[in-house]
């Protein structure tokens, strides 16, 4: 390879990133629209909105194994009577 072709295989290179760039960005902005369109919300809406979901997930399931957790204790203290 010549050091004449290198500046042009670079150029090249690079001008081939930025159209995949360019690309990805026009992706994203249809893929935001059919989010807002199918869901009502954009992309970086559901962004916000799942870490929310996640957590509130996760604390109704601590909430349950407590409730559950509870109920043993109050069944086995009571001999499976809960309303001793």
């Amino acid at each position: 390879m010549s050091s004449k072709s290198k500046p042009n295989d670079i150029t090249t290179m690079i001008q081939d990133l930025s159209h995949k760039a360019d690309q990805a960005e026009g992706y994203q902005k249809i893929l935001s629209s059919f989010c807002k369109l199918e869901f009502g919300y954009s992309l970086p809406e559901l962004h916000s909105i799942l870490p929310r979901y996640e957590a509130m997930k996760k604390q109704l399931e601590r909430e349950k194994e407590k409730r559950v957790s509870d109920n043993q204790y109050i069944s086995g203290s009571t001999g499976g009577n809960p309303n001793p």
